[in-house]
């Protein structure tokens, strides 16, 4: 990214060189790793300081040059205004950067020529140098030392590092970097219509990191996008060099797991950077529903949008069809350049479920012991059915319902029906309904990749097909439609996720408010569930919906002449309003139904003590005279008497019948 016209003859040189003999070239300068960054070597991320970060990595023309600027005031030479000399490139590498020891007798061995690597170091910037000679060493110094020090050098290969690198240059005539177009289509019905799509290929990620990291990039096309998929932190720090990242967006980038929703726009009272290499920021969740819950959804929007037809409510179940919920999370970072540079820059995180479970199984038919106690237990209440839910049965006269006792009966028609709409499920989203997926799987990283929609391709799906085609917006536009498309796509991802809950309540609330539903407590559960992880959804979303949202807005409307960006910003604005006030209404739903489940729990109870009560007033009678008689007098002219026994069932029977209907003239007058 450094002119070449400002290098000195011998980085020409070293820059004409392969990735590979620059690699080797500057790994051979590299003095010592700095002591700070032992924290770097594999512990967690809280070990690593903000401090650390900005000192040693900071690759922003700014943060290098006030270090170039600080040593030649420092050096002895003072003749040569803005130049650096020798023992200023020391003071350089040494006190500020760590890479030579700062000891008298170090010192004194480099000025006297003494070492090595300094003197190769000297040879190549071809002292006095000016400040991009010494910015141009410092990067790819820093490069050597990860991939020297930290094991960087084994590329996506090593076992011990993980990320991958993507790169795309473009603009609307050429993809200028290797690019995999689609070469399959599948099938997708949606309102009584069949669509050919475009399936995307596995895109190549860079395997080489020496290539990317000392190769050469003309960065030819309008638009250069680089995302780095999952890394690890030398991996971003890297990434940075190549980049020129300032240090507090190194850090922000290492701990991007535990950061919040955030934006960092440049600031414009700063010096500009000579190539356009001014960063902003933005810290977004990339929420995103794996392959079965997507099927699921689609199953469900199919479904809905046929039983609200009026023509074709009745030939649909009224069923809804069974839901798998597994939602997961990551964060995703996006940083963005000047027009005159026009770079994006994305980071994503590993994916860690929200929760992963099926709204029910077989377990929940109800056996016929249960619906006659049920039946028996509801007299006169109507606790266990609802009165508003219908088995809406189609006119044809067929029943919908099956009897192969596949998992999915309740959502398959019959054939005819089936044509008009309702697809079958694929083999993929039978496997996962038929398992129980009752696991406590929150926080747990998905890596699934036939399941899960992890991979660079699923999470840029949209924005890979519409780089595909010529005279697309994407590849008419600049880094800044890229940015939005991206933005705009995570935002319909939140609604897409708030649906497959929608869908997931309105088939628990049918199995809970159906006669023949067993083991409706655990379905509470379930919704107890759904509201638990509607609130961590909230809770990731809110920050970017409040706090975000309004400042892109106003970056926005600061760039004049890019109406598409306004269309986009619209999109992203009604997403992020829509969000919050649909994730609340699905939350009190869940608790309409606990309360609901909870009343007719009580009802339940009140009905089987009425029957109680009712049975142990009938008998009163019965008892009072079975009392009367069974004591031990010895004289009790009724004992002797030839239809004594008769006369005891007769009173007992007169009296239970009077006092039943005593009992009915009072229920009457409530």
């Amino acid at each position: 990214m450094t002119n070449v016209d400002d290098l000195s003859p011998g980085l020409h040189a070293l820059d004409a060189m392969d990735a590979g003999g620059q690699a080797a070239f500057w790994r051979s300068c590299v003095g010592q790793k700095q002591p700070e960054l032992e924290a770097l070597g594999g512990l967690p991320l809280d070990c690593v300081m903000n401090d650390v970060l900005t000192r040693y990595f900071d690759s922003s023309c700014r943060s290098v040059f006030r270090v170039f600027d600080q040593a030649c005031l420092s050096q002895q030479e003072q003749n040569t205004k803005g130049m650096m000399h020798k023992d200023g490139l020391y003071i350089a590498l040494s006190e500020f950067y760590g890479m030579f020891d700062t000891s008298a007798e170090e010192r004194q061995n480099i000025l006297n020529g003494s070492n090595e690597q300094f003197e190769r170091i000297c040879e190549t910037v071809t002292l006095p140098c000016n400040q991009d000679c010494f910015a141009y060493a410092v990067r790819r110094m820093r490069m050597a030392i990860l991939l020297l020090q930290f094991d960087l050098d084994g590329g996506i290969h090593t076992s011990f590092h993980k990320g991958h690198i993507y790169h795309m240059d473009y603009d609307n005539e050429n993809m200028w970097t290797p690019f995999n177009y689609s070469t399959t289509t599948k099938q997708h019905s949606y309102s009584q219509k069949t669509f050919t799509l475009p399936v995307i290929e596995e895109q190549s990620p860079h395997e080489d990191y020496f290539e990317y990291l000392f190769g050469k990039r003309q960065r030819s096309g309008n638009v250069h996008w680089a995302h780095v998929h999952q890394p690890d932190v030398e991996l971003i720090l890297a990434m940075g060099q190549v980049w020129r990242l300032p240090g507090p967006e190194l850090s922000m980038l290492a701990s991007m797991e535990h950061t919040q929703s955030q934006v960092s726009l440049y600031d414009k009272t700063a010096p500009p950077d000579t190539k356009g290499y001014s960063w902003s920021s933005l810290i977004i969740p990339a929420l995103c529903l794996d392959k079965g819950a997507r099927e699921s959804l689609q199953r469900y929007r199919t479904w809905k949008l046929n039983r609200r037809d009026p023509k074709r409510k009745h030939t649909i179940t009224a069923e809804p069809p069974r839901v798998h919920v597994a939602t997961t999370n990551a964060n995703l970072a996006m940083m963005w350049t000047h027009e005159e540079a026009s770079s994006l820059l994305t980071v994503s995180t590993e994916s860690s479920y929200i929760g992963k479970w099926n709204t029910d199984t077989t377990s929940h038919e109800q056996s016929f012991l249960n619906s006659f106690l049920a039946e028996v237990t509801c007299a006169g209440g109507g606790c266990c059915a609802d009165d508003d839910v219908v088995d809406n049965r189609p006119d044809e006269g067929k029943p919908l319902l099956g009897h192969d006792g596949d998992l999915e009966k309740g959502v398959e028609v019959t054939h005819g029906a089936a044509k008009r709409g309702l697809t079958k499920p694929s083999p993929l989203l039978k496997k996962i309904l038929r398992e129980e997926c009752e696991e406590d799987v929150q926080n747990q990283l998905a890596t699934d990749p036939t399941t899960s929609t992890i991979t660079f391709e699923d999470c840029f799906e949209k924005v890979l097909l519409s780089l595909e085609q010529r005279n697309s917006v994407l590849r008419l536009g600049n880094h800044w439609d890229l940015f939005m498309r991206i933005c705009a796509n995570q935002t319909f991802e939140y609604l897409d996720v708030l649906d497959l809950y929608q869908a997931a309540i309105t088939r628990l609330t049918y199995l809970l408010r159906g006669s023949k539903t067993s083991n409706k407590g655990n379905l509470i559960a379930k919704i107890e569930q759904v509201k638990l992880e509607l609130s961590n959804v909230e809770m990731l979303v809110k920050p970017f919906a409040i706090g975000v949202v309004d400042k892109l807005a106003e970056m926005v409307e600061e760039l004049k002449g890019h109406p598409r960006l306004h269309h986009q910003m619209k999109n992203v604005q009604n997403n992020a309003r829509s969000f919050l006030p649909k994730c609340q209404s699905l939350q009190d739903s869940c608790d309409t139904l606990t309360v609901e489940y909870d009343r007719k729990g009580s009802d339940k109870m009140n009905n089987i003590l009425n029957i109680l009560t009712f049975i142990t007033f009938v008998i009163t009678p019965m008892q009072l005279m079975t009392g009367i008689y069974g004591m031990n007098w010895e004289h009790m002219p009724e004992l002797s008497w030839i239809y004594g026994y008769h006369y005891f069932w007769s009173l007992s029977v007169v009296l239970s019948i009077v006092f039943a209907l005593i009992l009915v003239c009072l229920q009457r007058d409530d």
